[in-house]
């Protein structure tokens, strides 16, 4: 943790609000971490709710505030009310990383269009969505 403190000294964002699309694990749970290290309130959301959990009791315990959020990129209507609770918290999104990401993996033969939509949809139009649904257009 003091290693991680040194580096983030630079990257100072106390008192900014973050909102880590996608967070609960792998690239997306270090981002949220480090941004919470850096001084950040990272809002966690993410489509489990017990990720979503785990996530935001490790933003606490780096004594930043958070919100516990499940979100879903494909549904706006999560996405909206991931944008409220947010901004009745936080008064504003300033820091809008997204890393949800679906992945299967499959013979190319075996693999169903459908699984390709949903990937497509979570991977693509699902960076796409929270920035929109961010400026109150979706």
């Amino acid at each position: 943790m003091e290693e991680a403190n040194k580096m983030f000294s630079v990257l100072d964002l106390s008192g900014k609000a973050a909102v880590e699309i996608g967070e609960t694990s792998g690239i997306g749970e270090t981002l949220s971490l480090g941004l919470a290290d850096a001084g950040a309130g990272v809002v966690a959301t993410g489509r489990n709710a017990a990720n979503v959990n785990a996530v935001a009791q490790e933003i606490e315990a780096r004594g930043r505030h958070t919100l516990r959020v499940p979100t879903d990129t494909g549904d706006k209507a999560s996405l909206r009310r991931l944008l409220a609770a947010c901004v009745e918290r936080f008064e504003k999104v300033e820091i809008l990383p997204n890393c949800a990401g679906k992945i299967k993996r499959a013979p190319t033969l075996d693999f169903l269009e459908s699984d390709w939509n949903e990937i497509l949809d979570t991977n693509l139009t699902g960076r796409f969505a929270p920035a929109r649904c961010s400026d109150n257009t979706c």
